[in-house]
């Protein structure tokens, strides 16, 4: 599940009918989309090539992954993700 999914389910939970949890999912999209585009008008030319195979990236370096042996200590296991809880 990505951050949508989890965003419906907590908007299902609290009680908002699915119109309305629609259009809150809308607004949250647009404004990630508007600060998007501000982005790109600063940094970069409108409309530019980017060539398939002649590019760098420019973002945060890459990080490790902690080992699972980390995670468990946190209470997440391996075989407990993706699976919910028995009632």
């Amino acid at each position: 599940m990505n951050i949508d999914g989890a965003y419906a389910a907590i908007l299902c939970e609290i009680g908002f009918r699915p119109e309305l949890a629609n259009a809150l999912f809308l607004l949250s999209r647009s404004v990630g989309i508007m600060a998007h585009a501000c982005e790109e008008r600063i940094r970069m030319r409108p409309r530019r090539h980017i060539h398939p195979v002649d590019w760098e990236y420019d973002g945060p370096a890459e990080r490790e992954c902690p080992p699972a042996a980390q995670s468990e200590r946190v209470g997440v296991s391996a075989e407990s993700v993706g699976k919910t809880p028995r009632s």
